[in-house]
């Protein structure tokens, strides 16, 4: 088992392959992480001492502290939650997280881009990706409202039939072969 770890600065937060919407950016920029999963093979002839090495995954983990400024934008990532509004007061506004047991979790893709960056060269994205279980939130008096998330990239298929989990760097550059 292999494990990449890489930490990214303060980042644009993208959530949708069809119509990105912004939520925000994240708090101090995050961290990237890259397992690969291995078995090893041995015989008879060699004990305990691999001489092959198989990949038999790979997971691709997002961290990220987001700044929550609307309530619209936390129902996003907590995708089967339920909005509330007070009908006397519109901004009076709770989510309703609901039991549910069995479900799939909702995917989407995820892109971060660096703030203030003029192109795409540092982007980050999950082409599939998944809330974990586990959100933290976070409130600082007089302060910003944090809640810090983990997303699991999931296998997607591109449009020529590629298998993928992430890309680091710009998501609009076309794959040649893999």
């Amino acid at each position: 088992m292999g494990l990449v770890e890489m930490t990214f600065g303060a980042s644009e937060f993208l959530w949708g392959a069809e119509t990105p919407r912004n939520l925000g950016t994240t708090r101090d920029g995050g961290r990237f992480l890259y397992e690969m999963i291995t078995v090893n093979q041995v015989a008879h002839s060699t004990g305990a001492t691999p001489y092959r090495t198989f990949v038999v995954g790979r997971n691709v983990v997002v961290q990220v502290e987001l700044l929550e400024y609307t309530i619209e934008n936390l129902l996003m990532i907590i995708s089967d939650g339920a909005l509330r509004t007070d009908p006397q007061d519109p901004n009076n506004q709770a989510i309703d997280i609901a039991w549910s047991a069995g479900n799939a979790l909702a995917a989407d893709q995820l892109l971060l881009h660096p703030v203030g960056a003029s192109s795409s060269v540092h982007d980050i994205v999950l082409w599939k990706a998944v809330v974990l279980p586990g959100i933290e939130f976070v409130t600082h008096v007089e302060r910003e409202r944090v809640f810090r998330v983990r997303f699991q990239a999931l296998i997607d298929e591109d449009d020529v039939g590629n298998k993928r989990l992430a890309r680091l760097g710009d998501r609009l550059i076309v794959p040649t072969a893999w």
